[in-house]
């Protein structure tokens, strides 16, 4: 666990009364491999979940090394992709179970959710008779076709945006725009909590200092037209803010977002006299002076 997201598996475990164990990092940092390795070495554990990309933090962990701790300790390992599926090139090849959905990265409408699985599904005994049929993998598996009615409207939309797909096109442009926000951002005087080596190209999320308010401030943006991530318990709670860089954004919208949050950074922090952070670069002293 590293995130938001990372403790809401712990929650599904824990619905589920499943034994478990949780190894957790701090917020806005990888997961702590080393420590994962020595947990699998004890030999006592058959599955690790993991989360790919942690939207919360704008981490995107690390799959290889997940895959090479449990071919080396003969655990399975299952995977929330849900957003990363569709955002980085994603190679679920020893990855037991993963999951993703239509809508994020993908860009399809949201609605249908995938279960990619690299085992063959079994349920048996009183885990059978407690598991609602509409979430039974195996049931899917032995209808040999679709056990239960879908939307041809969704299906047909998830059709089109995997068109987009057929080359690696746009995960090049959805990292390219990550960069040129992150910069611009950093510029400000504002810190991105995941570090560069560690981030998902995708999601920044913003650490506010507490004399900008995030609530405040991704409310005056929505009110130009800008529809940053602001509004999540755990967001509020942590006083942050999200920029996303997926789907067909164009380069002049951007432009226009960042000086606008620009104008607004500024204008907030002279009213509350905010000072430079310490983790502003000399790019950012420079552009606030």
């Amino acid at each position: 666990v590293n995130g938001e997201f990372g403790r809401r598996l712990t929650g599904h475990a824990r619905r589920w009364a499943l034994p478990f164990d949780t190894l957790e990092s701090e917020y806005g940092q990888p997961l702590h491999y080393e420590g994962v390795r020595a947990a699998a070495a004890g030999g006592k554990y058959a599955w690790l979940w993991a989360v790919h990309g942690e939207t919360s933090t704008g981490v995107l962990n690390d799959l290889a090394q997940l895959k090479q701790i449990c071919r080396e300790y003969g655990m399975r390992l299952a995977v929330d992709g849900v957003s990363s599926l569709g955002a980085v090139p994603t190679d679920l090849s020893g990855v037991s179970w993963a999951s993703g959905v239509s809508g994020k990265a993908l860009g399809a409408y949201t609605g249908l959710c995938f279960v990619f699985q690299g085992d063959e599904p079994r349920v048996s005994g009183d885990a059978q008779d407690l598991l609602p049929v509409y979430m039974d993998v195996d049931a899917y598996e032995q209808s040999a076709g679709i056990p239960f009615s879908q939307s041809s409207n969704l299906l047909a939309a998830l059709d089109a945006a995997l068109r987009a797909f057929e080359t690696d096109a746009p995960y090049a442009h959805t990292a390219s725009r990550y960069r040129s926000i992150r910069s611009a951002v950093e510029e400000m005087g504002l810190r991105v909590l995941a570090p560069r080596e560690h981030q998902a190209p995708y999601i920044l999320t913003i650490a506010l200092p507490k004399e900008l308010s995030s609530r405040e401030l991704g409310q005056r943006m929505l009110d130009q037209g800008f529809a940053l991530q602001f509004e999540s318990g755990y967001l509020l709670e942590r006083n942050w803010l999200q920029i996303a860089s997926l789907g067909h954004l164009k380069e002049k919208d951007i432009v226009r977002m960042l000086d606008v949050l620009r104008l607004f950074v500024e204008t907030m922090g002279k009213r509350r006299q905010l000072p430079l952070t310490k983790e502003a670069g000399p790019q950012a002293v420079a552009a606030n002076r």
